[in-house]
């Protein structure tokens, strides 16, 4: 067999592996499937995470060697939040008063009216730019005026991205109250301004840091995993060795970014219920995209009656009244998840393979490891054997079979075979290994020993080279943020940016 049948042969094989793992989403919706104890409001923060950490980028595309590489320059620094700053993105930035002055607060957007409750219209949106139509760029679509526009591929992502923005307005707002603005003297004036931006950002990246850890990688990976590489990063910190290193942050491996992070595919539910006004739960497939509607009504700017209340998303969800729990981490997918990029054909393809398809073909193209491989390579203890590999897959097999849609949707030959499991079980695809090892080690509740140890690995290491300490001007102003250091959480933080919480709404851009 040559490398182009090979090839052929290995893309048709993760076709009907792709859909396998979505009618097996699709097909439990059942309460076993759905994980224990972690909020689905952590799905999109582990997307926001992925975001201000890689931006992947391809490379001469016309040239016979394609190069890919992360362009993200300051990982884990929130520049997905802040761009280039001020002086940068001076666009993203809210003006003050007399605009030749340095900007500091990050715009917002204002929500318009809703479709059925009413509602004072608060500003709980991204700010958009119109577009004319015929336009270069949008042709007539509301911009959001971002820095990464990966951040509004969702409307859940969208709301997340306003409560970065609104807390760090909250703390500019704080520094104010206690450096007012300086009247008579321009140049003090400037440096005033240009220091609260920077001791905010300073603050929210140190708070962000501590969530990140505390809140969203220690409830996800094992706990050896997560010791052991936090011990690594606390001596780091010890012997001085934190500095910000903008020209190593490139060096984010392929098998976190193409394989282990994309267990998220997993978590998102087909539908969410996002406040108590809303009627009724929210397909997914309604909140995605540029053109996101809702019964047929657009969805941009976002409905004052639409604005999430995060508690749904993240609080106690053993105990709310309304769950949006995640599902498990297995090898399932809602079947709502975009891929980009397709004409008509390939939406219809996409339905029935979607993302999934798209994951296990660029971690082909980029030539990642096999699961088991990689385990061995890096020491990974209680490896999967293929045993339990083939066992999982005939099981999950077995069940689509005994569903009518299954069997009668999907054709014999795109269903997987019995050669197809005994070959995935004999070479399984990374990001599979990982979704297959969560399900068999720890029923889905948090990922395996390989899946944990690339993401606590990558994770630490990048947060080594780009956390740098805190500077004077920053520590004298800890104590606006010290219960967010404290215990750091995301329902804190989002009750400290006051975003979806019940209650009077900030003033405008505040």
């Amino acid at each position: 067999m040559n490398e182009g049948e090979a090839k052929t042969r290995t893309l048709a094989l993760f076709y009907r592996l792709s859909r396998l793992i979505i009618y097996y989403g699709v097909n439990r919706n059942r309460p076993d499937a759905f994980h224990e104890s972690l909020p689905a409001g952590y799905t999109y923060f582990y997307q926001f995470i992925a975001h201000d950490m890689t931006f992947f980028k391809v490379f001469d595309a016309n040239a016979a060697d394609v190069q890919v590489g992360n362009t993200r320059r300051n990982a884990l620094r929130l520049d997905s939040v802040y761009g280039s700053g001020p002086a940068g993105n001076r666009e993203l930035y809210q003006p003050e008063g007399d605009d030749s002055l340095p900007r500091r607060r990050l715009l917002l957007g204002r929500t318009r009216p809703g479709f059925g409750v009413s509602m004072d219209q608060g500003w709980d949106d991204l700010a958009r730019l119109e577009v004319p139509e015929g336009g270069s760029g949008s042709g007539g679509m509301l911009f959001p005026l971002i820095a990464d526009l990966r951040n509004d591929e969702n409307l859940i992502l969208s709301q997340l991205t306003v409560i970065f923005h609104k807390a760090h307005n909250r703390l500019i707002d704080l520094l104010d109250a206690i450096e007012p603005a300086i009247a008579g003297d321009r140049q003090a004036e400037i440096e005033r301004r240009q220091r609260h931006f920077s001791v905010a950002r300073e603050l929210m990246t140190h708070v962000y840091h501590k969530i990140l850890v505390e809140d969203g990688l220690r409830r996800l990976v094992e706990k050896d995993a997560f010791e052991r590489h936090h011990r690594r990063f606390a001596a780091a910190r010890e012997a001085g060795g934190m500095e910000h290193r903008p020209d190593r942050l490139e060096h984010i491996p392929f098998e976190f970014a193409l394989g282990a992070f994309r267990f998220g595919h997993a978590l998102v539910l087909n539908n969410y219920k996002l406040n108590r006004r809303v009627s009724r739960r929210a397909n997914f497939s309604e909140l995605v995209g540029p053109a996101r509607a809702f019964d047929g009504k657009s969805l941009i700017p976002l409905p004052a009656d639409w604005v999430i209340e995060w508690p749904m998303f993240f609080d106690d969800q053993k105990a709310a009244k309304v769950k949006n729990l995640t599902k498990k981490i297995q090898p399932a997918s809602s079947n709502r998840l975009p891929s980009g990029g397709e004409n008509e054909q390939e939406a219809d393809q996409r339905r029935e393979a979607g993302v999934i398809l798209k994951t296990l073909k660029s971690g082909y193209e980029m030539g990642l490891w096999d699961g088991q491989k990689l385990a061995a390579a890096l020491g990974v203890e209680k490896q999967l054997s293929q045993t339990e590999i083939t066992e999982t897959l005939c099981k999950l097999k077995q069940t689509l079979l005994t569903w009518t849609e299954y069997d009668t949707a999907v054709e014999p030959e795109d269903q997987l075979s019995d050669v197809d499991v005994l070959r995935l079980g004999q070479d399984t695809p990374l990001f599979l290994y990982i979704l297959l090892e969560a399900s068999c080690r720890h029923d889905g509740q948090r990922l395996g020993p390989l899946g944990s140890e690339i993401i606590a690995r990558t994770f630490f290491d990048q947060l080594i080279v780009s956390q740098a300490p805190l500077t004077e001007e920053a520590r004298k102003h800890l104590n606006l943020v010290e219960p967010l250091i404290a215990a750091p959480s995301m329902k804190d933080f989002i009750a400290f940016s006051g975003h979806g919480m019940a209650g009077e709404q900030p003033s405008p851009n505040h």
